[in-house]
């Protein structure tokens, strides 16, 4: 029989395939990935909706992916029809997919892998049939795809251009002893295959000098012949890199805005990192450039505004203006965001006449404190390509306000703010086409699900899209909670730090249950009310689950953010603990304080190993992942010195003394690690640029030195800082749960 089988297995093993199960359980939902609205030409009350799904499959390790279309009917009065939902269509997902203003045409880029070579491809696409296919392997080097604020594709309002992101095509040249002739169009390089060149960094080291290339669609049949369709745009004097192109939506009007970075002395690590040095250029996109015989094919391209810090440009709907983000600190990687705008009227003029670029105007300003339930600053990771109102003085975006996600309508005029979606949630927006928003939600205790809404002068009526995605809702409560903390030493003034705290279900669970601290990574980070498997994991085996934002975090001002600096190891650990203490006091009755238990990844991780050095007693067990352990040798060789720089010493990269590797050795967990007597479990990437594997392995092989057997490490080959790939994703919660349950009573 089936019970007298399991009754042979080892009950470690049984314990195994018992938590296997739970997270079969936990993750098997779809999420949208992305969504876009396309009005019906015929009846403007219609929209199709395009959208992109992902799922999870553990037996395989990998991520499924599938497009559906639905169409809907949206009322003046925001009553929503699902007309119809196509079944899933599983296919491989190109590089780029991008359609057209009028959603008529599109491109494809795909790529295709073989022994001896990867080639790249471009698909034109109209009303469902192909029309051609490029071949780009010979135009450029790789397609810059899917990295924020670098990559990207844009239409010219007449749908004649297509301008996105590549490597320029560069000859390495060949061995000394290379039997090869060069050729009168390839001058001989020889001994220069080796030549070093930094990139980006973390999962982007393929990417060292984009720049932004236009593809001419006029003549479909001729696009074959791609050398005399397709020119390049270089970045300006003084830059090394460009990308993220967005055309000017008018007819008649190819103007490209780009932003351009500074890659001088060295290229740093760009992903999560709002404060590389960058500006924004406008280049006109002529026909005359793609003739091969013109004398001079270079574009040439305008300064827009004269920021240092300047991303994310987008033109309002008439273009008469350029509206982007402008970070407020060049210390911290993530920090409280400038809306700026600039009348293009006079940026125009004053390039006819040869003058410098206009000032912008601020039209939101850094908020430094968090007052109540008022909007806390602009934290956001970037503005979405379409997200202006119809009326043109709107702008409809997503940011971190307190402990949610929450989408916002700014005025252009005013520079007001007005949420557009409740609190306790998480929204995040997809697109927004004629006054309607497409967006996705989630919640601690529910899977992401999507809802569409018309922008009204009230509140919007958000209503679910149904026939994509079925959500979960899952048997637990969640709460925020908030700690008083002094604001320095010997300081009569406080500082709020609130937390989003989970609690299992007291009907399945016996109460008081173990609690895991997760602290977030960053340290610029933020914990919001949206659903994330690993905690809905472990919340389903019976733990309670406290995730504080500590002051540093994102979404509450720009004034405790910037304190962190140089404080890390100290201030974030003493929020951490005073969180800690005054939770477990105030929910005595629904959490066990004397099963505490601790996990976090990079800086998160960095916490978790200052908590288990700094509080021997504290903690049964505790996980990290890719965690720093020591700023001192990260300096050298993380994508990111100028952090360890901003985060120990409140500067920017400059030598590193005696003092300054003294200071940094001492901010570390390194310095506490002959204290630690909690069993350590570190789980590392090999290809993570952000936070070296040297990082924890160099922790663990002290623990080892020093006697501390409960120590295990796990390397997952291939994953980047992230560890996000199924299988690793997989691993990775399933050894924490049997570890913290070999500690739990």
């Amino acid at each position: 029989s089936a019970t007298k089988r399991a009754s042979s297995v080892c009950p470690k093993v049984m314990a195994t395939q018992n938590l296997a199960s739970t997270f079969l359980a936990c993750s098997s939902f779809a999420i949208p990935t992305s969504a876009s609205l396309y009005q019906v030409a015929s009846d403007k009350k219609k929209f199709s909706l395009d959208v992109t799904l992902k799922q999870r499959d553990c037996f395989e390790g990998k991520e499924k992916h599938w497009n559906q279309t639905s169409l809907l009917e949206i009322s003046r009065e925001n009553e929503v029809t699902t007309i119809f939902s196509s079944r899933p269509v599983v296919a491989a997902q190109p590089l780029v997919v991008s359609t057209s203003p009028s959603g008529k045409k599109s491109i494809r880029i795909t790529e295709v892998k073989d022994d001896s070579a990867t080639k790249q491809w471009m698909e034109l696409w109209s009303d469902s049939q192909l029309l051609t296919t490029v071949e780009l392997t010979d135009l450029h080097g790789k397609v810059v795809s899917q990295y924020a604020h670098v990559g990207g594709v844009s239409w010219s309002a007449n749908e004649e251009f297509v301008a996105y992101v590549a490597e320029p095509k560069l000859d390495r040249g060949k061995s000394f002893f290379s039997s090869k002739r060069p050729t009168d169009t390839t001058p001989e390089k020889k001994g220069q295959q080796h030549i070093f060149e930094d990139d980006f960094g973390e999962i982007m080291s393929e990417v060292a000098q984009p720049r932004v290339f236009v593809i001419d669609l006029t003549d479909p049949l001729r696009i074959c012949h791609a050398q005399n369709r397709v020119v390049e745009i270089p970045p300006p004097e003084g830059f090394g890199a460009c990308g993220a192109p967005v055309f000017a939506p008018l007819n008649g009007v190819n103007s490209l805005l780009v932003t351009v970075y500074e890659t001088y002395p060295r290229r740093l690590g760009l992903v999560f990192c709002q404060n590389r040095k960058s500006s924004l250029f406008v280049a006109t996109i002529e026909k005359r450039f793609f003739d091969l015989s013109a004398e001079n094919r270079v574009i040439p391209s305008r300064r827009v505004v004269d920021d240092e810090l300047a991303f994310c440009g987008r033109w309002n709907q008439n273009g008469s203006k350029i509206v982007y983000l402008s970070p407020s600190s060049i210390l911290s990687h993530r920090s409280c965001l400038r809306l700026k705008v600039v009348d293009t009227e006079i940026l125009f003029a004053q390039a006819k006449a040869d003058q410098p670029p206009p000032s912008a105007r601020v039209l939101l300003d850094i908020v430094n404190e968090k007052q109540d339930n008022l909007f806390p600053g602009l934290f956001a990771e970037a503005i979405g390509t379409r997200c202006w109102t119809n009326d043109g003085n709107h702008i409809v975006m997503t940011c971190d306000w307190g402990c949610d996600t929450r989408i916002i309508k700014i005025s252009l005029s005013a520079g007001e703010v007005t949420a557009l979606t409740p609190a306790g949630e998480s929204w995040s927006l997809f697109d927004v086409c004629d006054d309607v928003m497409v967006a996705q939600y989630s919640a601690p205790n529910q899977t992401p699900k999507l809802a569409v809404a018309r922008l009204t002068n009230s509140s919007p009526l958000w209503t679910d899209v149904s026939g994509l995605s079925n959500s979960i809702v899952f048997p637990f409560s969640y709460r925020i909670t908030s700690t008083l903390v002094p604001r320095s030493v010997g300081s009569t003034e406080s500082d709020s730090v609130e937390s989003v705290l989970l609690l299992p279900d007291a009907n399945q669970h016996k109460s008081p249950a173990p609690l895991i601290l997760f602290v977030h990574g960053g340290p610029h980070g933020v914990f919001n009310t949206t659903f994330m498997l690993g905690p809905a994991f472990l919340l389903s085996l019976g733990y309670a689950i406290l995730m504080p934002n500590f002051r540093g975090s994102l979404g509450f001002g720009q004034r405790p953010l910037l304190s962190l600096l140089g404080k890390i190891g100290r201030q974030d650990v003493d929020d951490v603990m005073s969180t800690l203490e005054s939770v477990t006091s105030s929910y005595s009755d629904v959490i066990d304080p004397s099963r505490v238990f601790v996990m976090g990844g990079s800086h998160g991780g960095f916490l978790g190993l200052h908590l288990i050095g700094q509080f021997p007693d504290r903690f049964k067990a505790c996980c990290v992942r890719n965690p720093v352990s020591n700023v001192a040798t990260m300096v050298t060789t993380s994508d990111i010195p100028d952090w360890c720089f901003a985060e120990a010493l409140v500067s920017e990269v400059s030598d590193l003394t005696a003092d300054a590797t003294k200071t940094m050795f001492e901010m570390s967990p390194i310095a506490h690690v002959h204290k630690v007597t909690t069993p350590v479990l570190l789980m590392l990437g090999t290809d993570d640029r952000r936070v070296p594997p040297s990082q924890g392995l160099d922790y663990y092989q002290q623990l080892r030195r020093l006697g501390k057997a409960k120590s295990r490490l796990h390397l997952y080959k291939g994953n980047t800082h992230s560890l996000s790939k199924v299988d690793c994703e997989s691993d990775h919660w399933l050894n924490l749960a049997a570890l913290f349950a070999e500690y739990r009573d």
